[in-house]
Parts: C-alpha cells; structure tokens; sequence
C-alpha cells in the first residue's frame, strides 16, 4: 500500500515537472473539483459589491464577458457585466487588476475591439467607447453593427487601414462589414459557405505589426469551426488572409472554403469543440478539446503545442492576452476576476 502511494506521488510530481506537456496531469486536474485557473491564478480582485450593486436585488438572469484589448501604448482588461433585458456596466482593469474606470451603458453589444480611431487608438467594448490613451467615455453612434442577430457571438473584428472591419457568419454564409472611423458604413457583404460539413466563424487573429513570415503582409486569421455530419466530430480551419484584401472584400470569396487555394488553409485541427470562441495568441491559437474544460494550444501550421484544463463550466467567460502569457477569467460564483498565467 505505501509503495502505491509512493508510486501514485511521484507520477504527480513527474507531471507538475512538465507541465508544458504532460497530458496525464491535465486528466487527473479535469477529474477535480476545482477549475484548472485556482493553481494558474497570480491575481485576482473581488467585485462582488461593485456588481451586486449594479445587478440589483434580483439577479438571476445575468452575463458577462471579458475581453483583453492592447492598443499601441497600453493593454487594459475589460469585464462586462449584462442584466437583461438591455443595461450593461463595463469595468476596464489595467493588467494589475486595478479597476481605473466604470461605465454604464443601456446598449446590449457583444463586441470588443481596438478601433481605427484615436491616436492611440480607441478601444471599443460592448456599447462603450472609451479614449485609448485616458480611458475618458467617449460616445459611439447607436447602431454600429451588421444586421444579423444580436444574440449570437459569431462575431469578431479587427482595424486596419483607417477603417473598422465586423467579420461574421450565420447558417451557410460568412460576412464582412466595413465602416469608417465614425462607424459610418462603407460597404456590407457576404458569400456562402458551401461545404459538405457545418461550418461558421469561431474566432479571428489579426497581427497589426504584420508577419515576418509573409513578408510584411499585415494577417488576419479566420478560424473557422466545422462539424461532420455523419461523425459529429468538430475540426479548425485555420486560413491566412491579408488585411488589404479587405475594403474590396476580396478575402470573403464567393463559395467561401470551396474555393479557396490550398495555401491559404494552414491549418486543419480534429477533435475540437465550439462551445466557446476560440482565441488567437501570437504562441498559437487556443481552442477547446472535446474533453470538457480542456484546451489545447495549436500551431499555425495545427500542431499541438500543449494541453492545459481550465474549467468546464460554460459560462465562465475568460480572454488571453496577444502575448499568449495571460488569460483573464471571471469566476460567476464568488465574482472574482483572476488573472492567470499560460505557462506557454
């Protein structure tokens, strides 16, 4: 008996040794009680009484999101906090988790980006429209959005060239929504995804720096989710587009998948789930396994690179930082935001 215990501890601590690897480790944490992020935490701030403030005495129906945003001379952590049927409260952190600004806002957005406007540039987080050098509130037009449903999160922007870009897909088509900095818009078009499987936009990586590798080409990565039919089996296509194809939209090609050179798909990643976006860092992008609360780090090319558990509890919004150093995870149940590290 005490030589399997002996045995039973020192394959632990073999696997804390390596954890960069070892996928024994992420088996035997998903079996625990406690999400994956309590050992991976290095902060955390309470906002219990800043929300149950806000949320009122009843409650029950909320949301939040969190989203990492980093403009040219700062990154700051973003929590949005929605009751329905409409109101939101946005909390921006600095990454030490210092709350510096609170805004309420009556709009219902799910939508986060650093925008064309502003020297530095703006961010821009649900309804909210804050300066990216102060963080003072500035206003947002009301409706600056593509006309697809609001409930959905099939969504995800970029800015490039002085222009705002909404990228996004619904049932068997993807779509591309250009405005100009007062959020304007410029142009709104789509093309079908004909595919034999079940496909949509879960996410998208953009370099504003551009990519040694393509030779200064500035990047936008598409990380499309597909299912099988007939396996119920989910997998990733990674497909590398340039940001100048996208005022003419020449990067949403009609047959979108079908038609597109093989070059430009870099990646094809079995065994993934889509029950959450996925995120791109510049280590790779991070996608959910079909184990629940299991995510894997994946090359570019679609390598794993590790394995990690973070929690299996859906609701639990979290974002990574573009360093892929950090992520941020608000936990619902003790109204905790954690900052936590990759270990990548």
């Amino acid at each position: 008996m005490v030589k399997r215990l002996l045995i039973f501890i020192l394959i632990i601590l073999a696997c804390l040794i390596c954890l960069t690897t070892c996928d024994l480790f992420v088996a035997l944490f998903s079996l625990s009680p406690f999400p994956g992020y309590l050992a991976q935490a290095v902060a955390s701030v309470d906002m219990r009484g800043e929300i149950e403030k806000f949320l009122g005495d009843d409650y029950v129906d909320w949301e939040s999101d969190v989203y990492v945003l980093r403009n040219s001379i700062r990154e700051q952590v973003f929590l949005v906090v929605r009751k329905q049927p409409e109101a939101q409260k946005i909390y921006v952190f600095s990454t030490a988790l210092q709350l510096e600004k609170t805004h309420k806002v009556d709009t219902h957005r799910r939508i986060g980006l650093v925008e064309a406007a502003g020297a530095p540039q703006n961010f821009v987080v649900g309804g909210g429209r804050f300066d990216g050098g102060d963080l003072s509130i500035m206003n947002l037009p009301e409706d600056p959005y593509p006309p697809i449903t609001e409930d959905t999160w099939h969504k995800f922007t970029f800015a490039h060239g002085g222009r705002n870009y909404i990228v996004w897909s619904d049932p068997n088509q993807l779509g591309c929504s250009e405005y100009d900095p007062s959020w304007g818009m410029l142009s709104n078009d789509s093309t079908p995804i004909t595919m034999e499987e079940d496909c949509r936009l879960a996410g998208i990586g953009y370099e504003p720096l551009g990519d040694p590798i393509l030779g200064g080409a500035v990047p936008v990565y598409l990380l499309v989710f597909c299912r099988e039919w007939e396996s119920d089996n989910g997998f990733l296509y990674i497909i590398t587009t340039e940001a100048n194809q996208y005022p003419d939209h020449t990067a949403i090609t009609t047959d979108f998948l079908t038609d597109l050179p093989p070059d430009q798909i870099s990646a094809r990643v079995w065994d993934v789930e889509d029950r959450r976006p996925f995120h791109y860092t510049r280590k790779g992008v991070v996608v959910e396994a079909r184990n629940r609360g299991t995510f894997r780090l994946v090359s570019l090319e679609g390598s794993i690179i590790k394995s990690f558990f973070i929690t299996s509890d859906e609701r639990t919004p979290f974002d990574f930082d573009i360093d892929g150093k950090y992520y941020y995870i608000f936990d619902r149940r003790n109204f905790r935001l954690y900052k936590a590290a990759t270990g990548f």
